[in-house]
């Protein structure tokens, strides 16, 4: 909702998804983009907003246990590991 105000959208029509914009984006040269991308910093700079610092984000899949280990389980697994017998591993 936020975005669509800062944009100035109609609160009340749906949003373009996600698809719209990454085809457009994709017909752009490099040079198109950083002249928007200056463009759009010019106005968040118009409209006193800064950008100081940016953050990147990892979204990379993992594969996971598909059952969690129980505290049971864990429990003998340190057992184990405090015995002689799981010190030499």
């Amino acid at each position: 909702m936020s975005f669509k105000k800062f944009l100035g959208l109609s609160l009340d029509r749906p949003s373009p998804d996600h698809s719209t914009f990454s085809r457009f984006r994709s017909r752009l040269s490099k040079n198109a983009m950083d002249q928007i991308n200056s463009e759009i910093l010019r106005q968040f700079e118009a409209k006193g907003l800064t950008i100081n610092e940016g953050i990147a984000v990892d979204a990379r899949l993992v594969k996971s246990a598909s059952r969690p280990i129980s505290n049971k389980e864990i429990d003998a697994l340190r057992k184990k590991r405090d015995t002689p017998e799981g010190l030499l591993r």
